[in-house]
C-alpha cells in the first residue's frame, strides 16, 4: 500500500511501474500485477504475468538494491512479444534510474 500513495510512478505505452526506494532493504523486490480491467480471464492475466517475469529475469542481476517495485501491464502488453515487454521494462527501469 506504501507503494501506491509514497511511491513515483513512470509510464511507457505498454507499463505503468511504481517504484519505492527503501534504504534498508537489502535486497529489491518486484511484483508484476496484469489487472482485471485490462484482462478478464484469469488464464491471460497469468499468461502475461509470466511474460512480464521472464522478461524481468535477465534484469534483476542489474538492479541496484533498496527498491520495492510495481509493475503495472496495460492492454498493449497482452499482446506484446517477451522481447518486446523486455526491451520496454529496461527503458522504464534505466528512467527510474534503478539499473545500476
Amino acid at each position: 500500500m506504501a507503494m501506491m500513495e509514497k511511491g513515483r510512478a513512470i509510464h511507457s505505452p505498454l507499463f505503468t511501474i511504481r517504484i519505492l526506494d527503501q534504504k534498508t532493504a537489502k535486497a529489491t523486490k518486484v511484483a508484476a500485477v496484469a489487472p482485471q480491467k485490462v484482462a478478464k480471464t484469469a488464464v491471460k492475466r497469468n499468461n502475461t504475468r509470466r511474460k512480464i517475469y521472464q522478461a524481468i529475469e535477465r534484469l534483476v542481476p542489474s538492479l541496484k538494491k533498496g527498491f520495492f517495485i510495481g509493475i503495472f501491464a496495460k492492454s498493449p502488453a497482452l499482446t506484446a512479444e517477451t522481447a518486446k515487454i523486455g526491451d520496454d521494462l529496461k527503458d522504464l527501469f534505466v528512467k527510474a534510474k534503478v539499473l545500476s
